[in-house]
This record gives structure tokens, sequence and C-alpha cells, in this order.
């Protein structure tokens, strides 16, 4: 048990005597209805452009010591010295520990009831709610018991209590799985990005560890600010989608999964969190993240992993543990074999990869202006895949924008996309985040919400609400163990970081200066 003296108890009851447990399960029609009313025109700007309404909190700079921060936010590493704080066992005492295993709900039960046995525990959850952070399997079995008690109250084989137990994605989790899946989904970009600033015979790893996910989404993100105004003015209302997709990810994407968890979540802004969850979720929704597509909404209804050394059996784990937790501060182990090193790169080769990373988005959308018009789609088995020249590479649609993957892509031989459009082209418009144009008359008709995507959003939103729903729904007492469809691959945080050598080019400001000044001569 680990005290918080920054968070005050959560009632199980509200001022008006409402249960926190939603009687409807996931309620689809309750989030549609959120997404209409409050969240739908957000989404028709980027990320990187609605964060200027969130005006406190951003400040006007960041330092060093920040920037370093948010490289090392993924790393557990308990060697690394701005890691100890966050590793640290203070204010928390060792219970007891149990040999188990948790591939069923009836075994998610058994740990709740040992739970409710701890006499303070159990007097905490007569008036309180216990927040559960869980990855997908622990939220769908405590979900699955909720649902069973909700259903047949005292006749269920699950304790009263369980209904004070809220499930509750991770913020760290969300933001560390959205990093990953964002470069997985656009390996390819990174890869080029990758050669072009640390050299063609530098090998990137297709399933890098966090701190180099991290260190090229912030590489990208950077180099895009430098060049961000250039680049947006050259492709002004174009409707090209090898440039929607890269102006798309590197505006939106990308500053939106870096920012989640050590800006948007730390600053403590509920209403912005619950803004950025759905943005999120579309992100995990478009590149069919599997069980990411349903968490996020399961939260819009409504962790703190420590690994331990490995031995050769339970009850030796169990023996260490309470050794350790009885050793505390005295453990001569850890201060022989955990000296600190720090994993940095300095202030100087940051800027300088950042610049020479600028350089390259530069010549990137060059070729994107070349090129443009000549991307290509086919179909195969039923889905379009796209062919994108200046990438060189045959892409699945969910790489493109969200207008791409709606029922009704952008129309490039025309600005405005809605089907009731009787304007001439030369009426004033513009280009949504999603892709698709509308013109400002158009787009007033239409409440200032882009349809296609309305109808695309919802469609996930009930589509993935009801499948969790039948999960939920399903009677647990026979059922042994977890299909492997639901296990979620992963990632082993332990392995080291090296740091790129990095070759300084005293020249480099004056190369970005020169490289910006060739992508006004395209406009």
């Amino acid at each position: 048990m680990k005290s918080s003296l920054q968070a005050s108890a959560i009632p199980f009851k509200n001022d008006v005597g409402q249960s926190i447990q939603n009687p409807e399960g996931i309620d689809f029609g309750n989030i549609i209805s959120q997404l209409d009313l409050k969240y739908m025109k957000d989404l028709n700007i980027t990320y990187q452009e609605q964060k200027k309404s969130y005006i406190n909190l951003f400040g006007l700079s960041e330092n060093h010591e920040e920037r370093t921060k948010r490289l090392l936010i993924h790393s557990y590493d308990i060697r690394i010295a701005k890691r100890k704080k966050d590793r640290s066992m203070q204010n928390t005492k060792l219970i007891d520990l149990l040999e188990g295993s948790l591939h069923s709900t009836e075994d998610y039960v058994s740990v709740i009831r040992l739970i409710i046995n701890i006499p303070e525990l159990c007097a905490y959850l007569e008036e309180n709610v216990l927040i559960a952070p869980m990855d997908y399997p622990g939220q769908k079995n405590i979900r699955r018991a909720v649902r069973n008690y909700l259903i047949k109250g005292e006749q269920s084989s699950v304790p009263r209590q369980i209904l004070n137990i809220v499930p509750f994605i991770g913020p760290l989790h969300v933001s560390l799985n959205s990093r990953e899946t964002v470069f997985l989904i656009n390996y390819d970009f990174f890869e080029k990005m990758y050669h072009a600033v640390f050299g063609p015979r530098k090998i990137l790893a297709k399933k890098p560890k966090p701190y180099r996910i991290n260190l090229l989404l912030e590489l990208v993100f950077k180099g895009w600010l430098l060049v961000k105004e250039s680049v947006k003015n050259l492709f002004y209302n174009c409707k090209d989608p090898e440039a929607c997709t890269f102006i798309n990810l590197l505006d939106d994407v990308i500053p939106l999964v870096l920012d989640f968890y050590p800006i948007i979540f730390r600053s403590g802004c509920w209403e912005v969190y619950k803004e950025v969850m759905i943005r999120i979720w579309t992100i995990f929704y478009r590149y069919q993240r599997k069980n990411y597509n349903k968490l996020p909404l399961a939260f819009l209804i409504q962790y703190d992993i420590k690994q331990i050394v490995s031995f050769n059996t339970a009850q030796q784990i169990i023996n260490q543990a309470k050794l350790i937790d009885q050793m505390r501060g005295e453990n001569s182990f850890i201060e022989v074999f955990s000296k600190n090193h720090n994993i940095v790169y300095t202030e100087k080769q940051l800027d300088f990869l950042e610049k020479k990373t600028a350089i390259f988005l530069i010549e990137f959308f060059q070729n994107i202006w070349k090129n443009r018009g000549r991307v290509t789609k086919q179909k195969v088995k039923k889905h379009w895949r796209y062919n994108l020249p200046t990438l060189n590479k045959i892409v699945d649609k969910k790489i493109l924008p969200m207008g791409w993957n709606s029922s009704y892509p952008p129309k490039l031989d025309k600005l405005c996309d809605w089907n009731k459009c009787d304007l001439s082209s030369e009426a004033p418009g513009s280009i949504l985040s999603c892709g698709h144009g509308y013109h400002i008359e158009c787009f007033e008709k239409l409440h200032e919400k882009c349809p296609h995507c309305y109808k695309y959003l919802c469609d996930g939103i009930r589509h993935n609400c009801k499948i969790f729903q039948n999960t939920l729904d399903m009677e647990f007492d026979n059922i042994e163990e977890d299909s492997n469809e639901d296990l979620e691959e992963q990632t082993n945080l332990q392995e080291s970081n090296v740091d790129e050598a990095v070759s300084m080019d005293e020249d480099i400001n004056n190369k970005l200066v020169e490289v910006l000044k060739s992508l006004k001569l395209y406009q």
C-alpha cells in the first residue's frame, strides 16, 4: 500500500446519490452525444493548432532539463539518476504478496476477495472508490465482474464491493502505446528520417525501445516547428493525399502523443484531458490498434507496474520481497550494482539534430510537391491501398488522415466535399485536418462539423463499444483462460539505450536557411 498525500479519497456516490458505475455498461450513446456536443468541432483543426487554446498548460519556452525528461519519460532503468525519484518506494508498505494466476475473470474476483479481507481496505471500500489502473485484460475481467453484479445483484458470485472498484486506463500506458503505435505504423517515414539525420548506414530497429522512439518523435516534431510555416504556406488548400498525410502526422498525431502524458495529464486539467483522450482514441481507431480502440471509450464512460528480479519459484519471490521491505534503506546490493548514470544528448547536440531533421523535412516536402497528383490507389481484398511516390511505398489507407478512412474520401478535383454543394469552385473555403474541404458557406450550414468524419467516428464508437459490451456480458463461471487475442504484446523496457554518435556540422544554421529559401521558390 502506498499513501498519497496529494489526492483525497473519492466517495462512492456523488452529491445526488448516484453510483459511479454506469448501469448501461459501455454506453455508446453517451459517448456519441459528447462527441457531437463538445468535441467534433475541435477535430476540424490539428492538435498543434488546438493546443493554442490551452493557454495555461504550455510555458513560453522549454529548457534542456525539461527536454531531457521528455526523452526519458518511458525509461524505467533505476540506474538513471533522473528516474530515482519516480522509482522511489517511500511511503509504501508491503501488506502481503500472494501467488496466483490472472487468466480468467474468476482469478480477478479471487484477488478482489483477498483485498476485501484486509480490514483497512474493506473499511475504505464501504465509503470510497478504489481506482485501479489496468491494461486490457484487467479492465475486461474487472468490468465483466462489475457487469455480472449489476445484472444479478446478490445472486452473483461476485462480492458487492466490486461496485466500488473502478478500472481505469493508465495515462502512462496510453502514452507508451500511442507513441509506439505511431512509430510502427509510420516506420517507413521514420526510417528515411533516421538515415538522413544519423547516416545512411545506420540501422533503425523495427521495434526500438521507448527511449529511441521518444528521441525520433521529438526530433521530428522540433524539426517540424522550424519549417511548419513554410510548408503549410506551400500546401495551402492542397488535397494531395501524400501531402495531407505527412502534414497531419507532423502537426496533429506526433505532438498529440508527445504531450499526452508529460503535459496534458500532469497539468491536472480534467476537461482538456478528456478532450485529448478523444483525440487519442481516433488515432487508435484509425490505426486499428487492437484493444486500445476500445479502452479509451470505456474511460470516457465513467499504474504503476513494479518489476521484481527473477527467481526460480513463487515462494522465493515472496520471501525476497518481504526481505527487501524489511531492509528498506539498508540494501547494499543496490548501492553496488545500481550506480547512477544518465542517457542524454547535450543541448548543442540536440539543437544540431533538430536542425538536421528540419532540413530532411524540407527536402521531403519538396519532393512531395514535385510528386503531387501522382498518388495512385488499388483495392486489395476489399481494402484500399495507396502508392505514395515520395515515400516510395504502398501503404494501407489507415496511414492517411481520417477523411480517407471514411466512407466518403476527399474529392481531389474540387475543394468542397459536401454532397449538396452548389457553389462555384472560386468560393472561399479551406481544408480540415481530416482532409475534407468545405466552402465557408457550406460549412456553416453543416454547423461546422465534417459529416463524413462524424459518421466514421460514430460508427467506430458504436462498433467497438458493442464488441466490448458483448465481452463484458459473457458468463464467466466456466471461462478458464483468456484467448491469445486479448493479450497485448508487452514491451521489454529494460534494454539499455545508447546514444548515437553525433558528428557536428558548424555550418548547420546556414544550410537550414538555404533550404528554407529553396522551398519558397516553389510557392
